[in-house]
């Protein structure tokens, strides 16, 4: 356990990779029981709760079990589970019965089918050597005509050379903050914000301020205070199903924040991966904000992640700025999926996906609005997660501990909260890591019965 102190990052996740490793090395043997949390708190200097989100880790990712009053032992022949488990063939080695509530994911659909079609289209082509050669890092005109055309479909009148491609919406993302920051500067954000903003500030040495939300996300007025200080170079928002609370801002609220941005201005930068879900919404708040609005999305939410497509948009005066951004993280989107999503694009299987994927969210929704009734949550009819508050008398520990004894994951806090701010109690449930509707369903009726039945604390661990 010496590593531990060393490691950066939260504590819990640091004891948790060590057990891990030593799980994995065969040092910690498998049926063998840990030391009680107290005892190991006690050992490592740190609080019992630091230990139970540790063990509650470990459990997740299926390498320990544990019961109430026995303790927490190392289960039988198990090996690692990933963090972000991605994988959608079942493992026939795998008997953990995980239901994975906690990876905000698109439900596979026809995807696959489609693709097989469209790459037999392409191989049957003329000029097929041209999409295995360096094209620009801004992507293919062609691809770049396809985007814009995607773009107008969520209100958004964007030029073929205005568009830029990315390998989806994080490296986007990337590009912005490379182009737009300097290490030091501050950028605004969400009071909860989406977590790879987190590991991307950490990265570039970038400071960040959460600014309060309402229903409808940011407020104006928390934005503008923070802009009068004069030292905010940047706001990252994401007005459209925000992750993880599923706000949604109105016109008038973008109006307002992109009046705010370009008065000061403030760079703003606009997450909209989400942003094809929903049938009806506002337009994009860079429509406001012609000056100092970027905008981001890709199809990894709404048509297919493995795609790996992306776009970014901002002032003309910038492009050339972010496209060396992307060049030198990147080069260049693979010009096969940008022909491949651009071919969906300009034949309808785009939105034909997009379409599929807003009837599935809507289902899901409705059967957790169902299961989850009379509980306190944020979503909204066409998303792929809830905000789920939980009651006075369980804390996000505890629920996390009987959820990893019952084989269920969710979305933790701590990883939308910015260092220093309070957690809330609350958990993220995404709804579209099963393929099956059963299994969601059992899922969910799992979760709620722990919340209607709060675990009994574990005395083990005082």
């Amino acid at each position: 356990m010496e590593s531990i102190a060393a490691s950066g990052g939260p504590k819990y996740l640091a004891i948790a990779e060590v057990i891990a490793r030593d799980i994995r090395s065969g040092s910690i043997k498998s049926g063998e029981r840990l030391p009680t949390h107290r005892d190991l708190a006690y050992r490592l200097g740190v609080t019992v709760g630091t230990v139970s989100r540790a063990y509650a880790e470990i459990g997740r990712r299926g390498l320990t079990s544990g019961e109430v009053g026995r303790g927490t032992y190392v289960s039988p022949g198990r090996t690692e589970t990933a963090v972000f488990d991605i994988r959608r063939v079942p493992d026939p080695n795998d008997t953990s019965g995980l239901i994975d509530l906690s990876m905000n994911r698109p439900t596979t659909g026809r995807a696959g089918e489609y693709m097989a079609r469209t790459l037999a289209d392409i191989s049957a082509s003329n000029g097929l050597s041209v999409l295995s050669e360096y094209q620009p890092a801004c992507g293919m005109p062609n691809h770049r005509e396809a985007g814009a055309k995607l773009l107008q479909t969520i209100g958004l009148d964007a030029s073929a050379e205005d568009i830029i491609m990315t390998n989806g919406a994080q490296h986007a993302m990337a590009a912005l903050f490379m182009s737009l920051t300097n290490a030091g500067d501050l950028v605004l954000t969400e009071k909860l914000t989406y977590p790879t903003v987190k590991a991307l500030a950490r990265s570039m040495n970038l400071r960040l301020q959460g600014l309060e939300m309402d229903e409808q996300g940011l407020l104006p007025d928390a934005f503008e205070a923070a802009c009068k200080t004069g030292t905010a170079k940047a706001l990252y928002t994401m007005p459209t199903l925000h992750n993880p609370t599923n706000a949604l801002q109105g016109e008038q609220r973008r109006r307002d924040i992109a009046a705010i941005g370009e008065h000061y201005g403030v760079a703003i930068i606009e997450d909209d991966v989400y942003g094809f879900l929903p049938s009806e919404r506002p337009p994009p708040l860079i429509n406001f904000a012609p000056e100092q609005g970027y905008f981001l999305t890709s199809t990894a939410k709404s048509i297919a992640p493995g795609l790996r497509i992306g776009y970014a948009v901002g002032p003309s005066r910038t492009a050339a700025k972010i496209s060396h951004a992307v060049q030198i993280t990147g080069w260049m989107t693979p010009p096969l999926m940008g022909e491949l999503t651009s071919r969906w694009i300009n034949d309808g299987t785009a939105t034909e996906l997009i379409r599929w994927h807003r009837e599935n969210a809507l289902f899901r929704n409705a059967l957790a609005r169902k299961i989850f009734d009379g509980l306190v949550f944020s979503t909204h009819r066409e998303s792929c997660h809830l905000w789920l508050t939980l009651p006075n008398d369980l804390a996000v520990e505890e629920l996390t501990r009987a959820c990893s004894q019952k084989g269920i994951a969710v979305s933790l806090p701590d990883s939308f909260a910015l260092a220093g701010d309070p957690v809330p109690n609350a958990v993220r449930v995404c709804l579209g890591g099963t393929n099956t509707i059963g299994t969601l369903e059992r899922g969910l009726k799992i979760l709620r019965d722990i919340i209607d039945h709060p675990p009994v604390p574990d005395l083990s661990q005082f």
